[in-house]
Formats: C-alpha cells, sequence, structure tokens
C-alpha cells in the first residue's frame, strides 16, 4: 500500500513526484523553506481532509469547497487525516490539561454514567424513584410486613379536613401519630401532615395494589410519597430529580452537561470563565465555572469541580478503587478514564492539575499531551501528520514520543512526521529529504529511502552530516561578557524567590526537563526587558 503523489506544485514545491509507503513512519526532513510543510500540511493533509469532508453531507462539502485546495495534478492511495502542528497555548483560552489530553470527553462520559446525584448547596443526595421502582423496593420485604402509604401535605390538616374525606381519606399523620380526621377533639398543632392512603401487610399478590397506592400518593403531593414499614421505619420516596429540602430540579445526565463550553455546563453567572466582568471570583460558582446542574453529580465523592481540581496522579488514585469487573457499562466507562491517566502518569505529567490551562503548560507538556490524544482517538488506518513532535523535549523525553509513534503505527496508521532530529531519523522506516536549498532554491525531492541509504547518497545534504562526511564548523571563542541583565525575587508560576543574570550580547541556554520553567522563564525576561507588567506575578529587576 502507498500514496502516490503527481505534479505537486503547492508554494514552492517544484511540480514533484513522490511514492510514499503507507502503515510505516516516514519523516520528511531538510533544511528551513526547503517545502516540507507544503508538502506534508499543505498538501497531504489538506488533500486527504478535502477528499474525506467530500464523502460527507452536501453541507459539509460546500465547507471543504470553500477551503483553498492544494496544487497538484493527481494523487492516489489517500486517507483521512489528522493533524498535529506546533501551536503556542492561546492566551485567556478556556482549554484545560483534560480537554488537551483528550481526557475530558472521557471524564465526562464517566460522570453521565457513574455519577451519583447530590444538591448542590449541601442539602445530601436526590435519590429519584419512579412507582415501579418503589413497588420493587417495597416489596423485597419480608412477607407479612405491614405498610403505611402516606401522601406529604403542606399546612394544617384541619382546614383540608372536609376535602380529604370528601375524597374518602379519614386518618393522618402529625408528628408520626395517627389521627381520624372525624374524631373528637382538635388536633393537635403543627406544619405539615401525612394523608393515609392505603395500609398493606406484604403478600405475594401485593404489588398492583402497592403500585396504586404510590401512584395516588405521588399525585396528591406533587411526586412526593412516604411509606411506613416494620422493619425500616418512614421512608420517603421522590418521583422527581429534585431536593427534597430547596426543590433544587436536577437535570438528566448527559456529556455535554459536565462542560464548560456547553450552555447548560457553564455557570449562568460567569458563563464558563470562573470570574465576572470586573475580573473577581465568581460567587455563584467559586471561580470554577460550572454550573449548579453539573455540580450535582459525585463520583467517589467528588463532584466535577473538585475532580478536576486534583492532579493526574491523584485522580488515578482516587478512581482505582471502582470496581467494574462484574458490570460491563462501568468497565466500558472506566477503564479509558484509567488508561489516559496511566498514559498521562508515563509521560512524566502525573503532577500536573486536569484544570490547568492549557497556555500555562510548557511546550514539551502541550506536545506530550497532544499527542496523547491522538493515540487515544479510536481512529484507525489514518494519516498523521505531525510537525516537530519533539521540539521542546530533552534528550531523555523524546523516547516517549517515539514509543507513542510506533503505537501508532502498530494500530495500522501512516505517520508523516516533519523532523530534523537525528534519533527520529535513525527510528525512521522511510526518509523523504527536501532541498537542496530553502525557497526557489528548494521544493524537489533530494532523498527518497531508508537511513541506512541516506548516510550513502551523494547528493543528500543531511546524509553529509549524518555521516561525517561534512561537519560544522567549531566556534569561534567569545570573550566574558561585561554586563548582565536579570531578576532577583522572581515569583511567576512555579518560581519562588528566584534570583538570575544573563549576559548581554551572548547566547544563553536554558536547559531543564519537560515543566521546569524554561518558558516561563522567558516570558519573564522578556516582561523584564519590555517593561510589561507581570500576570500573577512579581520581581525586581537586576542590570550589572
Amino acid at each position: 500500500m502507498r500514496i502516490d503523489l503527481f505534479g505537486v506544485s503547492t508554494h514552492n514545491l517544484d511540480s514533484i513526484d513522490l511514492t510514499i509507503p503507507k502503515g510505516q513512519v516516514v519523516v520528511f526532513t531538510g533544511v528551513s523553506g526547503s517545502g516540507k510543510s507544503s508538502l506534508v500540511f499543505d498538501t497531504i493533509h489538506a488533500e486527504g481532509r478535502f477528499r474525506y469532508l467530500e464523502t460527507l453531507s452536501s453541507e459539509v462539502g460546500w465547507f471543504s469547497r470553500k477551503r483553498e485546495r492544494p496544487t497538484l495534478v493527481a494523487a492516489t492511495g489517500l486517507s483521512p487525516t489528522v493533524a498535529l502542528e506546533q501551536k503556542a497555548g492561546r492566551k485567556g483560552s478556556r482549554s484545560r490539561l483534560a480537554d488537551l489530553t483528550g481526557l475530558g470527553p472521557l471524564i465526562r462520559i464517566l460522570y453521565t454514567h457513574m455519577g451519583l446525584p447530590v444538591c448542590p448547596y449541601g442539602h445530601g443526595p436526590i435519590r429519584a424513584a419512579d412507582v415501579e421502582t418503589v413497588v420493587r423496593r417495597l416489596t423485597a420485604l419480608p412477607q407479612g410486613e405491614r405498610l403505611t402509604i402516606a401522601a406529604p401535605l403542606s399546612g394544617s390538616a384541619a382546614g383540608m379536613a372536609s376535602m380529604l374525606m370528601a375524597q374518602g381519606f379519614t386518618r393522618v399523620l402529625i408528628g408520626g401519630a395517627r389521627h381520624d380526621l372525624d374524631g373528637p377533639g382538635a388536633l393537635p398543632p403543627h406544619e405539615g401532615f401525612d394523608v393515609i392512603v392505603d395500609r398493606v401487610v406484604l403478600k405475594e399478590s401485593s404489588a398492583p395494589r402497592i403500585a396504586g397506592s404510590v401512584e395516588l400518593a405521588y399525585r396528591m403531593a406533587s411526586g412526593r410519597a412516604v411509606v411506613l414499614t416494620d422493619s425500616e421505619g418512614r421512608v420517603e420516596f421522590h418521583e422527581k430529580s429534585e431536593c427534597p429540602v430547596c426543590g433544587f430540579a436536577l437535570s438528566v445526565p448527559w456529556p455535554g452537561l459536565f462542560s464548560r463550553h456547553t450552555r447548560h455546563g457553564a455557570c449562568e453567572a460567569c458563563e464558563g470563565a470562573g470570574e465576572t466582568a470586573h475580573g473577581a471570583s465568581c460567587g455563584e460558582c467559586g471561580g470554577n465555572g460550572w454550573s449548579a446542574q453539573a455540580r450535582a453529580f459525585l463520583v467517589e465523592g467528588h463532584s466535577i469541580d473538585a475532580l478536576m481540581s486534583r492532579s493526574v496522579m491523584d485522580t488515578a488514585a482516587l478512581l482505582a478503587p471502582l470496581d467494574s469487573a462484574h458490570d460491563r457499562v462501568r468497565q466500558a466507562v472506566l477503564e479509558p478514564v484509567r488508561r489516559k491517566l496511566e498514559r498521562l502518569i508515563h509521560l512524566g505529567m502525573g503532577e500536573l492539575n486536569l484544570d490547568r490551562e492549557g497556555s500555562t503548560l510548557s511546550r514539551g507538556e502541550r506536545q506530550l499531551g497532544r499527542m496523547a490524544a491522538l493515540e487515544s482517538g479510536g481512529l484507525t488506518a489514518v494519516t498523521v501528520v505531525l510537525d516537530e513532535p519533539t521540539q521542546g523535549l530533552t534528550a531523555a523525553e523524546r523516547p516517549l514520543v517515539l514509543a507513542l509513534i510506533e503505537e501508532l503505527k502498530e494500530r495500522g496508521d501512516t505517520v508523516l512526521v516533519v523532523e530534523h532530529d537525528p534519533a527520529f531519523l535513525r527510528a525512521a522506516d522511510h526518509i523523504v529529504e527536501l532541498g537542496p536549498g530553502a525557497g526557489v532554491q528548494g521544493g524537489r525531492v533530494v532523498f527518497s529511502g531508508t537511513y541506512d541509504q541516506l548516510l550513502s547518497d551523494a547528493d543528500s545534504p543531511t546524509g553529509a552530516f549524518l555521516s561525517g562526511r561534512k561537519a560544522l564548523p567549531e566556534p569561534r571563542p567569545r570573550p566574558g561578557a561585561e554586563l548582565h541583565f536579570g531578576f532577583t525575587g522572581l515569583t511567576f508560576r512555579a518560581f519562588e524567590t528566584l534570583g538570575v543574570s544573563f549576559p548581554y550580547q551572548r547566547w544563553s541556554v536554558i536547559e531543564g526537563p519537560m515543566g521546569a520553567g524554561k518558558s516561563s522563564l522567558l516570558d519573564a525576561l522578556h516582561a523584564a526587558m519590555t517593561e510589561t507588567p507581570l500576570e500573577e506575578g512579581a520581581f525586581t529587576v537586576a542590570r550589572g
């Protein structure tokens, strides 16, 4: 199987013909501006997306035709494409770590199927029970059990006595004691009472009678019923999903309810932002951005906002005790969440909170997170297009990306990668080099083949350097810098009272593992040099 391209002239590409093997990892390399992205993203990805959208509805096809199509004569063997380009997190974006990694949709499904309803205002569980549920509960009691089925009403029984007796009801419960409506003497003072609808001694044939009595109690008391039993005492049932104390009415759970990007899941006051127009934390949701409806469901005692404030590692530990072995639905819902959490821990992201803003993640964290989302996307036999996936990662972290890409290949995907990393080139099944130069000096296929063939190819600039036939000149020595610029007392993101300085007119390198604060330090340095205040941070400039 293969992808065949003919006469590709997108941007600076010089009417190239190329055959690309499918089901393999293919790396595209070459100098900057040689046409790698024009070929991989603007041609293969764009054409594959266009053809896939054309197979859908006429409305979607019209949308695809509005996009500029790549310039080529013909292409065969294309499959639907998924692209992961280098994009920095947008400042102010509501995207969170859970969304970036593909964990968010899984958590929303988890809450839809396993969330236990409670009153979000602290009044305890909300348990809805239709007539059939009540009957099942009561008929499960021992035979011979005495049941009193009643309708709880507000107000005074004395004031309603005539109406109730006209309907055939003669007894009420006030404070748990029985009273006759037509009996001698006044009823005791009270606020609210229970009208006795029926008294039943439980036996095998009692189910129809219980159903009718419970249905009548629900009609009389607007969806509420009370049953007194010998073994359990007073038990209240609610036909509607609402809080018996404050009347909070529960929505039917669905995945969109647990997203701050939907009308139902977002807090009405702040529209999901967590802050008001004046920048203060929203009082209605406590600054978390979720609606009361979304916060009314608990998994392992945690509402959606509480769960999302936990780290990846803590969430994995929280869900670990949940048993799904004997429930296929719970297993189908819970296991993907567990696998995703384990994957993120393996990728070194276990300490990050699920609700961490995407714009505050390091480039390496964003890259690995988006790779993890691709790996668990569920699509197979597609073409996955990646742009320098090892960018922002240390040499120790790059094998994690290679392992993820190998998994994509093993499930049947074709992986096309724009990359310069020698380790990546060595791991590739096939390499395509474009060049030999940039712009009008590039746009041609210089080499197409395996890594070993690349090393011996006389026309490949990349092969010449990797094989040692060419080498970069030694850098000239530079004298020590006389002036320095930096800060003292830097408090910003992960930094606490950091002091650091950089030499003027010298090349400085900031190194460290993923998430160590390299990008944050550059952001702070830029703010200091441009005299721009830091958001939620402070420092003192040091020059000398």
